[in-house]
């Protein structure tokens, strides 16, 4: 028997594809590409596949339909307090990378889109996708629009909300929107605040950008778009985050929180110093 794979690995050899891959792939993208609509619906049901996650039925009941889910996930929304200023524009774990694979961004910004709405829902105030867009102050495309409405029908979705309802209460419903609105044009860090990074962060070409789109990820705990440097490459943000350590990421920390302060009460000149260290744990609010 001949391997066919070493045999069309030779050099100077030229093997055509075998017919039955081209046979199958047609077979299997046959129907979903006959129409437009047939083929967004598909690449709208693969973006949903790409983050399959849900939460421990002990963490949280399992509702036995989506009308049921949805009631109490706006009873949950009033007893915890959360107001749509709390929503990040796209919802993160506690032990996701600070910028997330590309498969599940997707679904996470649809599903930030849809608790916004049912924040708006639970506050007697209704918001179309063009208001989160002015609340998010970032790109909601019309996948995500599309998919934030049809999540909704779905009675796991709100188990995942519920669990990212959780998540921000632990932070301390930090007032979101006002972070991303001071922090939006803050494009570098002092380089006194860098200097002092491990030596591996500090070193990162164009350190001072690059630690300033991390101190908008993790201000904001949302995603690059609408931040100072909405287009820079994940791989530059998470090998970043990767050299910090953890005193590395309290001194970014302390210094964004003290930029945050001193912004609510004085107009920055741009100079904004290193601030003083007080102690290790992370504040959030």
């Amino acid at each position: 028997m001949v391997d066919f794979l070493c045999w069309g690995l030779q050099p100077g050899r030229v093997v055509a594809r075998p017919p039955y891959v081209t046979a199958t792939t047609l077979a299997l993208t046959w129907t979903a590409s006959a129409t437009e609509a047939a083929s967004r619906d598909l690449a709208d049901q693969i973006a949903i596949m790409g983050d399959p996650w849900l939460p421990s039925p002990d963490l949280v009941p399992r509702w036995p339909d989506a009308d049921t889910g949805c009631d109490a996930t706006l009873a949950l929304i009033l007893d915890y307090g959360v107001q749509v200023v709390h929503i990040p524009t796209i919802m993160r774990r506690s032990d996701d990378p600070i910028v997330l694979p590309e498969a599940a961004r997707t679904v996470r910004t649809a599903e930030a889109v849809a608790l916004t709405a049912l924040v708006g829902q639970a506050r007697d105030n209704y918001l179309a996708i063009p208001d989160i867009h002015r609340l998010h102050a970032a790109t909601i495309n019309s996948r995500v629009a599309r998919l934030a409405e049809d999540l909704t029908e779905d009675v796991d979705t709100y188990r995942r909300l519920a669990t990212y309802l959780a998540f921000l209460r632990n932070e301390g419903l930090p007032l979101l929107a006002e972070r991303r609105q001071t922090l939006r044009h803050v494009r570098s860090i002092p380089r006194g605040v860098v200097e002092d990074l491990p030596a591996a962060a500090a070193h990162t070409p164009d350190a001072r950008s690059v630690a300033a789109a991390w101190v908008w990820l993790d201000a904001t705990l949302g995603r690059p778009a609408g931040g100072p440097h909405a287009h820079m490459a994940p791989s530059i943000l998470l090998a970043f985050d990767h050299d910090l350590n953890p005193e590395g990421r309290m001194l970014l920390r302390e210094w964004w929180q003290q930029y945050l302060q001193v912004s609510a009460t004085t107009v920055l000149d741009g100079s904004f110093a290193r601030p003083v260290h007080e102690h290790g744990e992370r504040h959030v609010s």
